[in-house]
C-alpha cells in the first residue's frame, strides 16, 4: 500500500493540531501540551522539507527527459530480466551478440528517482507513525484530567450479602454499596480544592425520619468540600477551610481507601465525623530540594487466582484474545521525602443538638504523628525478594473536644445529647508496612464518661471505645508498590471489637426501641484481586458477635458472606 501523499500528511497533521487544541482532556498540564505543539511543529516543518524536495526532483526529472527524451525507450530488455543501455545503432548489425555490461555494485550504482522518492515517502510515515505514538502515549498519560485544572476520579461499587443479623433470620440483599464523584481542582501549586459527592441508600440510622424509621430514600450527599492553600511538601503550613473528616483513627471518609475489608473496622463506623472546619496544618522539617532519582520500568502486580482462570476458560471454549503489541510500561520513581512530624489544629461547627450556646471555639480537633521509613541500606532493585523492606512506620495520636458529634452517636442518641454534653474523646493510630505485609492498629474512645437516662427509666454511663487491628498480604509484590491491595491479589484478616457500646432504650411511637449499639466483636477474613487496573472484586466472611444479655445485648453471633465489584475511574 502506497503512504499518504505530503499533502494529505500535511492535512491530517493540521487536523490533529486542532483537535488537539480544541480537546479539553489535552491540556492536562502546561509541559505535555507544550510537548505535543514541539512535535506537531517538527513534523509540519518535515512536511515542508519533504515538499520542497520532492519539488526538485520531479523539476529534475522534467528537465532530464526533456534533453534525452524518455526513459523507456532507451532502456532494452535483458535475456534475464534486467534492463541495459541498448547498443549504439551500428552496433545492431553486426552479427555477434551485444556483451552484458556488469551491474554496478549495489553501493555505488546511482538511485533511480522512483527509489528515493519511495524512501521519502517511507521515511515519512515512519516519522508520522512514531508521531502519533508520542501523542497517544501523553494522551493515555492524562488519567483522570478534565484540564490542567481538574481532574475527576470516583468509584461505583455493587455488593451482596448473605446472612443474619442479631434480630431475625437469613436474608440476601443486592445493592449499590458505594458511588462517589471526587472533583480535584488545582488553581496551582499552592491552591487547590476538593469536592465529594456520594450516594446513599437511606437504609443506615443515619438517615431516619422524624419518626426514627430508616426510609431506604435514595440521598446524595456532599462528603466534603474544601479550599487548601499551601503545600507541605514545601512549606511547613497550610490552611483547609470547608466540610471534611475529622482526623480522628483511621478514616478518611472515603470507605474504599480506609480498609481493605468490606465490613470495615468498627472505630470507623462509631467515630467518624464529618464537619464544617477551618483548619491549620504543619509538616516539618520541609524536604530538601533535590533531583529525583530517574525512574525504573517495573511490571505491575499481577492478578494470580481468578483472571487467570477467567482466561483459561475462554480458551477452553473457543475465544482467543487478538493479538496486541504490549503497551509501554509506565516508568515508577521511589517515593518523595516526606516530613516527619506531621499534624493539625482545627476548629469545627457542632451540632445544633447539643444547644445553641457553644461557640466554635469550644470545638477543637488536633492531631500531631510522626513518620518514618527506610529500604535496609539496600537499592529498591535489591529488594524484590524481600520480606521485610523496604519498611515504613507511622503513629499518631487525634483529639476531639466533643466524641458524641460523630455521624453515628450524634444520631442515635439524638434525644439525649442535651443530657450527655460535650465528652472528649482520644485516637492512636498505627500503620506499619514491611515488604509484602501491612499492619495497621487503631484504639480509640471518650476520655471522660457521659450520664444520660433513657427512655426506660435507666441510669446509663457510657464511656465508648472501640478498637481494631488488621494484617493484609499482597501476592506478586513487588518493592516499588506503595500499599498494599492497589494492585493484584491480596488478602486481609481483621479482628475490631467496642467497649461500652451496647445501646440504651429510646422510645419511637410509643415502643422502647434499642438504639446506638454497635457489635462487641468483628472478624472478617478478606480476599480481593484486582481482573484489571480499574475493576477490582473481592470477597469476604465475617462474623460478629453482640453483647450478652446482662449487658443490655441479645448474646447472638451473626455471620455473613459479602462480596463486592468496584469499578475505579
Amino acid at each position: 500500500m502506497r503512504a499518504a501523499s505530503p499533502q494529505q500528511c500535511r492535512c491530517t497533521f493540521i487536523a490533529l493540531a486542532l483537535l488537539l487544541l480544541a480537546s479539553p482532556a489535552a491540556a492536562a498540564g502546561n509541559e505535555d501540551l507544550a510537548e505535543l505543539r514541539r512535535l506537531l511543529v517538527e513534523t509540519q516543518a518535515q512536511n515542508r522539507a519533504l515538499m520542497d524536495r520532492m519539488n526538485r526532483i520531479e523539476q529534475e526529472l522534467r528537465g532530464q527527459r526533456a534533453r534525452n527524451g524518455p526513459l523507456e525507450p532507451a532502456l532494452a530488455a535483458r535475456p534475464n530480466g534486467r534492463r541495459q543501455p541498448a547498443t549504439p545503432q551500428t552496433a545492431r548489425t553486426e552479427p555477434a551478440a551485444p556483451q552484458e555490461l556488469p551491474a554496478p555494485p549495489l553501493a555505488t550504482r546511482p538511485r533511480s528517482v522512483e527509489e528515493r522518492v519511495q524512501d521519502l515517502e517511507t521515511n515519512q510515515a515512519a516519522q508520522e507513525g512514531a508521531t502519533r505514538g508520542i501523542i497517544a502515549g501523553a494522551l493515555r498519560g492524562l488519567g483522570p484530567a478534565v484540564n490542567e485544572f481538574v481532574s475527576l476520579s470516583g468509584a461505583v461499587e455493587i455488593t451482596s450479602f448473605r446472612g443474619r443479623d442479631f434480630s431475625g433470620p437469613a436474608r440476601d440483599r443486592i445493592g449499590v454499596g458505594t458511588a462517589e464523584l471526587d472533583l480535584d481542582v488545582r488553581v496551582n501549586p499552592w491552591v487547590r480544592g476538593n469536592l465529594l459527592v456520594a450516594y446513599d441508600p437511606g437504609l443506615s440510622p443515619l438517615f431516619q425520619t422524624v419518626d426514627g424509621q430508616a426510609t431506604g430514600l435514595d440521598r446524595l450527599t456532599l462528603d466534603r468540600a474544601v479550599v487548601l492553600v499551601g503545600d507541605l511538601d514545601r512549606f511547613p503550613l497550610a490552611f483547609k477551610a470547608g466540610r471534611d473528616v475529622l482526623r480522628f483513627g483511621t478514616s478518611t471518609g472515603v470507605a474504599r481507601l480506609d480498609s481493605l475489608s468490606l465490613s470495615g473496622p468498627l472505630p470507623t463506623d462509631a467515630f467518624e465525623s464529618r464537619q464544617e472546619l477551618i483548619e491549620i496544618e504543619f509538616a516539618f522539617p520541609s524536604p530538601a530540594l533535590a533531583a529525583l532519582p530517574p525512574p525504573v520500568v517495573i511490571p505491575p502486580s499481577r492478578p494470580m487466582v481468578i483472571a487467570p482462570l477467567i482466561q483459561s476458560l475462554a480458551g477452553r471454549i473457543g475465544y482467543n484474545a487478538a493479538l496486541a503489541a504490549p503497551g509501554r510500561l509506565p516508568a515508577t520513581q521511589a517515593p518523595p521525602e516526606l516530613p516527619p512530624i506531621y499534624g493539625s489544629m482545627a476548629l469545627f461547627d457542632s451540632s445544633a443538638e447539643f444547644g445553641t450556646n457553644r461557640s466554635v471555639s469550644q470545638n477543637v480537633n488536633a492531631s500531631i504523628g510522626y513518620r518514618t521509613r527506610g529500604t535496609c541500606g539496600s537499592n529498591y532493585e535489591q529488594l524484590e525478594g524481600s520480606w521485610s523492606c523496604p519498611w515504613s512506620f507511622d503513629v499518631r495520636l487525634d483529639y476531639v473536644s466533643s466524641l458524641f458529634d460523630s455521624r453515628f452517636l450524634r444520631e442515635e442518641y439524638r434525644q439525649f445529647l442535651p443530657q450527655i454534653g460535650q465528652v472528649p474523646g482520644v485516637a492512636a493510630t498505627m500503620r506499619l508496612s514491611a515488604g509484602p505485609f501491612a499492619l495497621v492498629g487503631e484504639l480509640s474512645g471518650a476520655s471522660g464518661s457521659a450520664t444520660m437516662v433513657d427512655d426506660a427509666g435507666r441510669r446509663v454511663r457510657l464511656n465508648p471505645a472501640a478498637w481494631a487491628a488488621s494484617i493484609a498480604y499482597q501476592f506478586d509484590w513487588n518493592p516499588w508498590l506503595e500499599k498494599i491491595g492497589e494492585q493484584g491479589t491480596f488478602v486481609a484478616l481483621m479482628y475490631s471489637g467496642t467497649s461500652d457500646m451496647a445501646g440504651v432504650q429510646r422510645s419511637v411511637n410509643g415502643a422502647l426501641t434499642r438504639v446506638g449499639t454497635l457489635p462487641r466483636t468483628r472478624v472478617a477474613l478478606t480476599g480481593g484481586e484486582w481482573l484489571t487496573d480499574n475493576l477490582k472484586i473481592t470477597a469476604e466472611i465475617s462474623s460478629n458477635w453482640d453483647y450478652a444479655i446482662r449487658e443490655g445485648g441479645t448474646g447472638k453471633q451473626a455471620l455473613g458472606f459479602l462480596t463486592s465489584l468496584i469499578l475505579t475511574f
